[in-house]
């Protein structure tokens, strides 16, 4: 009994480590906007783990477009859920599973996979824009699943931690002015 109480404590112990020492400041270096969009200063990234749940709180401004893209880790391999609420009134503006439900998550079927756009004419990563019509505040929550039980040598079961990064990358754009 002590050695599973001591493995666990280590177990515990080398994955916060680990969690503190993954770098996720560059995940999204190469994450670029195009005009007219710019990139918000409002995108952000950070590690992750399995069975993990985050929050993140994005304030909209009135004035502006905002382009919402959503990024994860191949190491959480597509287990991952975002979910944005208007914090406001409660409503559901998106709720993005990680797999694609309607093609039985078939391989390379993921909601955070790119996709070809027959307009543009290439792979376009998934996103969503929102115009407000009042100042509000995004509620994004992320979800990652659970890593799958395995079994040791010994017939012991346990869970794998995984560790990446997600990230949100958020771009704007000034909505002319019209009028006289």
């Amino acid at each position: 009994m002590k050695k599973i109480v001591a493995s666990i404590i280590l177990l515990t112990l080398f994955t916060t480590v680990a969690l503190s020492q993954i770098d996720c400041s560059n995940f999204l270096a190469n994450r670029k906007a195009e005009p007219p969009f710019k990139l918000s200063s409002l995108t952000k990234s950070a590690p992750g783990r399995s069975g993990g749940h985050y929050r993140y709180e994005v304030p909209l401004q009135t004035g502006k477009e905002y382009r919402i893209m959503f990024f994860a880790s191949p190491s959480f391999n597509n287990q991952i859920h975002f979910k944005v609420v208007d914090k406001n009134t409660g409503k559901i503006i998106l709720d993005l599973p990680g797999e694609n439900p309607q093609t039985g998550n078939a391989k390379g079927t993921a909601a955070l996979a790119p996709y070809y756009d027959q307009k543009l004419n290439r792979d376009v990563h998934p996103y969503f824009d929102i115009v407000p019509s009042s100042p509000t505040i995004l509620e994004i929550y992320i979800d990652v699943a659970d890593a799958p039980t395995k079994t040791d040598e010994m017939g012991n079961k346990y869970k794998e931690d995984i560790i990446g990064c997600i990230g949100v990358v958020i771009l704007e754009q000034d909505i002319p002015k019209v009028g006289f």
